[in-house]
């Protein structure tokens, strides 16, 4: 993941959490937010001042030294001034956690081969002599459709990321037969991804903007990556001692606290 689609990300005196964002284990979003009728929804807590600025700060130090200690600093600021805490950050990223069971129930069912092809937009011949990076694509679309919402968009790249992922690791996989370990495996890409790309989106452009070259940025962005993963990957383990996921809405429960202990961890840290 790189910083081109980084922003300055939303600002202060908005929901933190936006109403088109669907509480995990509840129907799809609102398309955008025009859609809502008048006072449909209250509004949530609102973003405060500079919610960003001592995370900007952190990250950009990060981006110019390499100083890792800056970047968590960085992270911890996002986490809890920046999202408003685990719990609201997890909130914010109900979207990712439904989708993450949508994700779980397509594969499960190509694996049991009682997923129609032509819900992935295949014709009569179905899935025979499709390559992998074209059922990659067509899950990804499948399971986060375009909607014109950022996170839609986010969710479909993450998506994408996690099974080409798991084909980078065994170019022989069959993505349309995976086992019950691939299966997870690609949920845990799918999250870290979310939450990179959440971060990047809000502020990874203060990485881009003080690194010294291009090439650092993305280097920078990596360490950001594999921080990520080294703490999604614990909490999936931690989650996975009460039992595995059998079906979506349990994948969906189960990323959802998969990303609020993500970031509690990222709100707790000291030096």
């Amino acid at each position: 993941m790189g910083t081109s689609a980084s922003s300055s990300g939303p600002g202060s005196g908005v929901p933190l959490v936006p109403p088109w964002v669907p509480e995990a284990g509840t129907s799809d979003p609102v398309a955008n937010q025009d859609q809502l009728a008048p006072g449909s929804l209250a509004p949530g807590p609102l973003a405060p001042r500079a919610r960003f600025g001592t995370a900007r700060r952190g990250l950009g130090d990060y981006a110019r030294s390499g100083d890792r200690s800056s970047m968590r600093r960085g992270i911890a600021s996002y986490a809890s001034k920046g999202l408003g805490g685990s719990r609201s950050a997890a909130r914010r990223m109900g979207g990712a956690a439904n989708r993450s069971g949508v994700l779980f129930d397509t594969l499960g069912r190509l694996s049991a081969g009682t997923l129609d092809p032509a819900r992935l937009g295949f014709d009569a011949a179905g899935l025979a002599g499709r390559s992998a990076r074209e059922i990659i694509d067509r899950i990804s679309r499948f399971v986060s459709p375009s909607d014109g919402t950022q996170d839609a968009e986010s969710s479909q790249r993450a998506i994408n990321a996690a099974l080409s992922d798991l084909l980078a690791n065994d170019p022989n996989v069959d993505v349309s037969s995976l086992t019950e370990q691939q299966i997870e495996w690609v949920l845990e890409r799918h999250i870290v991804y979310e939450i990179v790309q959440r971060i990047d989106l809000d502020v990874g452009k203060s990485i881009l903007e003080n690194a010294p070259s291009p090439a650092s940025a993305s280097d920078r962005m990596r360490e950001i990556r594999e921080y990520v993963e080294e703490v999604v990957s614990a909490a999936f383990r931690a989650q996975r001692q009460t039992g595995r996921p059998a079906n979506g809405s349990v994948a969906t429960t189960l990323t959802s606290r998969v990303i609020q202990e993500t970031f509690t961890v990222f709100e707790e840290y000291v030096e």
